[in-house]
């Protein structure tokens, strides 16, 4: 007979793995939607909305397939650097979109989430992040001096 505190235990974690992987789920469904609705624009309307997106049909793409969370790093990182997402989104749109964009197709994200969970005051991720200079410069530092 297994302990009840045992017991327990195995439950929770199996619910935990059997949640996790009910969100991986829902995410890869989104982003097969995201991908499928790309492709049935066509490859000039995709084209097209690149283009106002100042991206190429690739990167489009590629954000199609990370998923609308590809870019929740960014709003940790600028939370660590006591910057406000809300008010830069508000105030200069544009300037967030960039940052968005960057950060969605940015391939350091496993070295940045780890970063940002054992030390989010850390300089390192300025080795990587390929939004460096934009948030040096919100935060008032010249990105040359680092």
């Amino acid at each position: 007979m297994v302990a009840p505190e045992k017991a327990t235990r195995r439950t929770v974690f199996v619910e935990a793995v059997v949640s996790t992987l009910a969100a991986w789920c829902r995410k890869q469904s989104g982003v097969r939607r995201n991908l499928d609705a790309l492709d049935r624009c066509g490859e000039q309307e995709v084209a097209h909305m690149a283009n106002d997106l100042q991206l190429l049909p690739a990167q489009l793409r590629g954000m199609a397939r990370r998923g609308p969370e590809a870019a929740d790093l960014l709003l940790v990182r600028m939370k660590a650097l006591h910057l406000d997402a809300e008010k830069l989104a508000k105030g200069e749109p544009a300037v967030m979109h960039d940052l968005q964009r960057a950060c969605s197709l940015c391939r350091t994200k496993r070295r940045c989430r780890r970063e940002l969970a054992r030390d989010p005051e850390n300089p390192v991720w300025r080795e990587h992040c390929l939004n460096e200079d934009t948030l040096l410069a919100l935060l008032g530092e010249d990105p040359v001096r680092h």
